[in-house]
């Protein structure tokens, strides 16, 4: 068994251990934009992954003010639920809530992303 397949089972193994920690969010990118001279405006597709992730907050030493604020949160994602994972995903959103991403980082493997998220209008 490769080292990435034994990566895969104990992230399957650890989110359903998380059971009830679960929640289902939308994570989405979008197209390149395109011109519409009828109305005058640009466009692009959204690129929508329903899927579960785990949120959870920075840790009150990790708020620095700068690069993260407070009320920013992390939502943690299997690589392999994301149609597209070498793309620039660019929200997330949990319910009513539309969170931005602000940073996505991949464990060795790229078995986990976690998605750095922040509030938008918050």
């Amino acid at each position: 068994m490769s080292l990435s397949a034994i990566f895969d089972d104990a992230v399957d193994s650890a989110f359903g251990a998380v059971g009830d920690l679960k929640i289902p969010v939308v994570v989405a990118w979008y197209g390149a934009q395109t011109y519409n001279p009828t109305i005058g405006e640009y466009s692009a597709t959204r690129y929508p992954d329903s899927l579960d992730a785990v949120k959870y907050g920075f840790g009150h030493r990790e708020v620095d003010g700068d690069v993260v604020l407070k009320g920013d949160a992390k939502f943690l994602v299997k690589q392999v639920d994301l149609s597209n994972p070498y793309r620039t995903y660019t929200e997330v959103v949990e319910g009513t809530k539309t969170w931005d991403v602000v940073n996505a980082e991949s464990v060795p493997g790229d078995s986990i992303v976690t998605f750095h998220v922040r509030l938008q209008n918050g």
